[in-house]
């Protein structure tokens, strides 16, 4: 009986404390709240096209799944974008959303606010096609933020390589033995017109070429196929004297003597004089280097790339690569050093297929993780993942994963030179026929 009695009793006492709060004394503040906290999709249908035994193309679909394709919610702007774009031929017309919000969520086909379209409840699939708007409204009605949502699809598959050949035609259509130099924001053509160096320019990524120039203080006999981009100079040998420029077009001398130059990276540029190897810090005080100058190093179209070991991160290495004017040289020669050790030629086996020729005006880029080298009548293109180790092409391993060449090009007979802007589209500058073409390997 007790029990029962101080039960009442606390019954009573929480039944009349209760009626005497006041509503103004109730906190609503949470149902005043509206925003989108969390954005994924369900599992959504991707189309493959790939070639079957026989060569033909052959489609078929699987599913992506949604949680791979993360969002981002963008608070501020009021927009929800995925990270990623989706795989090539995704399906985006039927996409089931799942939304984490405070209040309630409806949704708007088209994401202009004031549309006609009605806003609906998240039940249903929704088509992405276009951005969608979305609306969350807090639990008293009281309040609403809207925001964009987009889905984005790639429009080319992975790993595929994408060319354009451009509307305007290389003003140095005339230059034989081109040779294309990357500047800080410039790139120059230098070749021989009529006897005479001359050089075209033009802004990088752009293809404004500038009329053949004369090349003011550099003779016919510069030794243009070694020069090098050091701390945003222009170096290049000519006649035994080491000459500078920062436009490109005219060269001073800086009082060193050098017979070619070597390549550089971020503190060092590299040369020979005399058939010794060469070093400077600055460009103008040059030491000897430890290494003695072999006949058989490259001489003509030099390229020097620096860049970590994809085996190792924590080795940064200099690559030099080069022709070898030589036509007893069937393979060509690569040459690495790695912080302040000494040149060292990159060994390969003699009998191993995955040698770099010594190709005849070369062209080499570094793209991405790898190197890539063609000459000659482009036949081929060699690429190297081990920088300057092995050089493989199609026939030795699947390329799927490497740039491609256009085969609009393959096998000409038109000399060209090439360079990577800083937006990695690759460029292909022809004389001759002038053509210029521009690719992308797209990820």
């Amino acid at each position: 009986m007790r029990r029962s009695f101080y039960g009442l009793i606390a019954t009573l006492v929480l039944l009349c404390t209760t009626s005497c709060i006041k509503d103004k004394d109730v906190d609503y503040s949470d149902y005043n709240e509206c925003a989108i906290t969390s954005f994924s999709i369900n599992n959504i249908e991707t189309k493959f096209t790939t070639k079957n035994k026989a060569g033909i193309d052959s489609t078929y679909t699987v599913t992506y799944t949604g949680t791979r394709c993360k969002f981002i919610i963008n608070q501020t702007t009021r927009e929800i974008y995925c990270a990623d774009s989706l795989p090539v031929n995704t399906d985006i017309t039927h996409v089931v959303c799942n939304v984490g919000c405070d209040g309630h969520v409806y949704y708007k086909k088209n994401a202009i606010v004031g549309s006609g379209d009605e806003w609906g409840a998240i039940t249903d699939s929704i088509d992405f096609t276009s951005p969608v708007l979305f609306r969350s409204v807090s639990m008293n009605g009281a309040q609403h933020i809207d925001y964009s949502v987009k889905l984005s699809v790639r429009k080319v598959k992975a790993d595929s390589t994408v060319w354009a050949k451009q509307s305007e035609a290389f003003a140095g259509a005339a230059m034989t033995a081109p040779r294309a130099i990357v500047m800080t924001d410039k790139v120059a053509v230098y070749g021989m017109d009529g006897g005479a160096l001359k050089v075209c320019t033009a802004d990088k990524g752009t293809n404004k070429w500038s009329a053949p120039q004369d090349v003011n203080g550099l003779s016919a006999d510069a030794h243009y196929t070694s020069m090098t981009l050091f701390q945003k100079k222009l170096y290049v040998a000519d006649g035994g004297k080491l000459l500078t420029s920062e436009d490109g077009i005219s060269w001073t001398e800086n009082g060193a003597s050098m017979t070619q130059l070597f390549g550089s990276n971020s503190t060092q540029i590299f040369g020979v004089l005399d058939g010794v190897f060469m070093i400077s810090n600055d460009g103008t005080n040059w030491d000897v280097d430890t290494t003695e100058y072999p006949d058989f190093i490259p001489n003509d179209f030099i390229y020097s790339f620096t860049g970590k070991l994809n085996t190792n991160n924590n080795i940064e290495r200099t690559i030099t690569l080069g022709t070898v004017k030589n036509t007893l040289n069937v393979f060509g020669n690569v040459w690495y050093r790695s912080g302040n050790d000494s040149w060292s030629y990159m060994y390969t086996s003699a009998n191993t297929e995955y040698r770099l020729p010594n190709m005849q005006n070369l062209v080499a880029l570094a793209y991405g993780k790898y190197l890539l080298a063609f000459g000659n009548d482009l036949k081929k293109l060699y690429v190297s993942r081990d920088w300057g180790l092995t050089w493989k092409t199609q026939e030795n391993e699947k390329f799927e994963t490497y740039p491609k060449l256009p085969v609009e090009v393959m096998g000409t007979t038109d000399e060209y030179t090439a360079y990577v802007d800083d937006d990695d589209y690759i460029w292909i500058i022809f004389c001759g026929s002038g053509d210029v073409w521009k690719g992308k390997q797209f990820k």
